[in-house]
This record gives structure tokens, C-alpha cells and sequence, in this order.
């Protein structure tokens, strides 16, 4: 119990450093210690120590996934992102046949460390709950993440909105934020006109009329401008592989229907203020 505590001390001291190279560091000696405590009473106390190099070293790997951008390597990559992901989920399943396979042999032995066995399970549930946070948290960075605010676009915390117009990124937020993410060509110029100063001064048509009237769209101005913004916006997306902009299947539905703004496989959609 007493190297229970000294190695929690440890994760904890670990999991509270920020800076990269400091961490590194502690993070190094910290294995070394707990690593070589363990092989330590192993040899000079019980060798049944030992066992806990597995669950230690279990522990340092979901450090590992957690604070991995604070570890000295390259830059990280969606490929080696899911080798840890595969090692994450190799590991958990491990963890699981160890607790079941020793559980059931403290139970069906009943000799007289039991309660050590059932104390390392105990240990083990622990680690594989901390480990299961760690294999969902991996797995969230391999999606793409689009955060969309008000005036900016950031995709993995890059900042690409120097590739748009700040009215391309309004037009876009507004597909973000409609339900289903469909707007048709009414709601956005009607948005647009109520931001007008922030959207180049932009002024409405008639679109109650040309709904009522039935009055195809290309015979207006503002939606044929609309039409090729949306047109630029779509492939700057598909470019940036976050998504695409589609149009109904009966074009002639497009005043009424409008445009859905479909995300791609693998990618998560953020809105901020």
C-alpha cells in the first residue's frame, strides 16, 4: 500500500507539470522510479511485486495518450494517431482477460492470497476505467475538428480564415447553425441584410415576391451572386476535405429548398461565439 501511494503521488505530481520540457523530464524519472521500486521489492521483498509492472507501465501509457503533445517528438500525424489508438484497444482487451482470468482463479483457488488477487483486480478495474477515457480520447483526435466562430474558421486549431471572405465565413456559420444545416437562398440574404454593416452593406430583394410568384431564381441578381459565393465557399471546403454544399435534387426546388452543408466522414463540427 505504501508503493501504491508513493507511485499516486507521482501520476499526480506528472499529470499537474505544463511545460513541455519539464515534463518530459519528470516524466522520464518518474518511470524510472516507479518502474525500479516495483523491480526493487519485487527481488527484496516478494516477487509478487512484479506483477505491478504491468499495471505501471499501463499507468504511464495513458499519461502517455493523455499529455502526448507535451512529449518531444514530431508532429503528429492521423497515421500514428491510430497505431496508438490499436495499442490503446490491444492493451484494454489485455487488461479485461487479466481481471476475469485472475478473478476467477482467486475464487476457484481460494488460497490464501485471495484478497492480494482481488486487490490487484481492484488496482486493474481502476486502470482500465482511466484507460477506456484515454482510448475515446484518442479516438476523438482522429476525427478533423472544425471550429466555426463568428469571424473565423479553425480546423486541428489551424487557422485557415484568411481563405474566405468575412462574409463567406457569416454564410458558412449560418449553414452551421440552420437545422439539418440547410439554408435556402431567402434566409440567407434576409441574414445577410440584418447584418448588413458587417456584410458589405448588403441589401435585399424582393424574396417574399419572387417565393409567392414562383419566379425562377436565376432571374434575380442577388441570388445569382449568392449562387457563385456559395459556389467559391463549396470548394474551398471540399479543398479543405472538411465537407460540401449541395444543392436539392430538383434544381427547380432550389429558391424553396436551398443548400445543405454536409460534413465529411471523420469530421466534427464546433460552433463558438
Amino acid at each position: 500500500m505504501i508503493l501504491f501511494a508513493i507511485h499516486a503521488v507521482i501520476y499526480g505530481f506528472i499529470l499537474n507539470i505544463t511545460k513541455k520540457r519539464l515534463f518530459f523530464a519528470v516524466f522520464i524519472w518518474g518511470a524510472c522510479l516507479i518502474l525500479g521500486s516495483i523491480i526493487f521489492a519485487g527481488i527484496a521483498l516478494d516477487q509478487n511485486f512484479l506483477r505491478s509492472v504491468f499495471h505501471s507501465s499501463a499507468a504511464l501509457f495513458i499519461i502517455f495518450l493523455f499529455r502526448r503533445e507535451l512529449f518531444p517528438f514530431k508532429k503528429k500525424s492521423k497515421e500514428n494517431l491510430k497505431i496508438l489508438y490499436v495499442c490503446a484497444i490491444f492493451f484494454g482487451v489485455a487488461g479485461i482477460i487479466w481481471v476475469f482470468v485472475y478473478g476467477f482463479y482467486a475464487i476457484i483457488l481460494e488460497s490464501s492470497h485471495a484478497a492480494n488477487w482481488i486487490f490487484f483486480n481492484i488496482y486493474t478495474l481502476g486502470i482500465l476505467l482511466a484507460g477506456l477515457n484515454a482510448i475515446i480520447f484518442t479516438r476523438s483526435e482522429l476525427f478533423t475538428h472544425v471550429r466555426i466562430s463568428s469571424n473565423s474558421i479553425l480546423i486541428d486549431d489551424h487557422d485557415y480564415t484568411q481563405l474566405l471572405s468575412q462574409k463567406d465565413v457569416f454564410i458558412l456559420r449560418l449553414f452551421a447553425e440552420a437545422d439539418d444545416r440547410r439554408m435556402n437562398c431567402a434566409q440567407i440574404i434576409h441574414a445577410l441584410s440584418e447584418n448588413a454593416s458587417e456584410n458589405g452593406g448588403f441589401q435585399p430583394p424582393n424574396c417574399e415576391m419572387c417565393l409567392r410568384k414562383k419566379y425562377k431564381a436565376t432571374q434575380c441578381s442577388s441570388y445569382r451572386l449568392l449562387y457563385n459565393q456559395i459556389l467559391k465557399i463549396k470548394k474551398i471546403i471540399e479543398t479543405m476535405n472538411i465537407g460540401t454544399i449541395v444543392p436539392p435534387e430538383n434544381k427547380l426546388n432550389i429558391t424553396r429548398e436551398g443548400w445543405v452543408f454536409k460534413l465529411f466522414e471523420n469530421v466534427r463540427l464546433n460552433i463558438h461565439p
